[in-house]
């Protein structure tokens, strides 16, 4: 981690996650709407990617118009687009699928998609977070897994923070499939190294042009690190500055909220 910021200067968009760094609960975080104001008034491109498979590019539109934010849904990607870009990219359209998830996560794979869903004997066979996720779940993917289904997951977070506290994630329902299968499967969401690719390929830059901010270390910065990418932590969400030493993972920087970073990133425009 390094105290000289110089190369703020080389950095050409920004790569946020959501919970944790552009909000906490239902509350804005400081500097939320005075850092979109600034990206847009410096034409400074930008991306929303959360390991959360559960909502719409619609839905984020929409909570950050409820902050006062007005973004365009091609900025946010979620776990679910990385799923399915994955596998456009790896698989021939007629590929079938099978698939454990929310809507979100069906609605983005079978009608935006429009791959072929099949959960007796997929191909592929997809696992995202589903708050409903049950016996039968884990034994219709184990059967297909069993029978040669390639296993995709969304992310591998094992909790999910709620206001009750931290109830059980995607990772705990890949442990089951895991346990039942004996197969690893892969994983696309954050820190795999897929959906920050796929970020840069999408703002059209070079890893070390983009700058990752977000608030947990073993999911957006290690992630980040793996690609060669910028990365800040922000002290709002789930990792503290303590954390670094702990786990190694170390930020290219660390801020403690928005504010304090739009004011790097203001400082490094002034300087060019």
């Amino acid at each position: 981690m390094s105290d000289d910021l110089a190369w703020l200067k080389e950095i050409r968009a920004l790569v946020f996650d959501m919970d944790g760094v552009l909000w906490r609960g239902k509350e804005a975080l400081p500097g939320l709407n005075a850092i979109f104001d600034w990206m847009r008034d410096e034409k400074v491109p930008y991306l929303l990617a959360t390991n959360n498979s559960m909502s719409t590019q619609q839905m984020y539109v929409e909570r950050l118009a409820g902050h006062g934010v007005t973004v365009p849904k091609e900025t946010i990607v979620t776990s679910g687009i990385a799923v399915r870009d994955y596998l456009r990219a790896t698989y021939p359209p007629d590929v079938t699928v099978g698939a454990v998830g929310m809507q979100a996560l069906i609605e983005v794979l079978f009608d935006e998609g429009g791959f072929t869903r099949d959960d007796r004997r997929p191909q592929v066979q997809v696992v995202g977070t589903d708050l409903h996720f049950g016996y039968d779940d884990i034994k219709r993917a184990c059967l297909a897994i069993r029978a040669g289904a390639a296993f995709v997951a969304t992310n591998p977070d094992t909790t999910l923070p709620t206001e009750e506290g931290l109830v059980p994630g995607c990772g705990a329902m890949i442990a089951a499939l895991v346990a039942s299968t004996d197969v690893q499967p892969t994983v696309i969401g954050k820190p795999e190294k897929y959906m920050f690719e796929l970020a840069c390929q999408r703002l059209g830059l070079q890893p070390h042009e983009v700058l990752m901010v977000g608030d947990r270390l073993d999911t957006d910065i290690l992630g980040a690190n793996r690609i060669g990418a910028r990365t800040v932590l922000v002290l709002t969400g789930v990792s503290q500055r303590q954390e670094i030493v702990t786990t190694g993972i170390e930020p290219t920087f660390v801020a403690a909220d928005l504010v304090e970073l739009l004011d790097r990133l203001k400082g490094a425009r002034d300087q060019q």
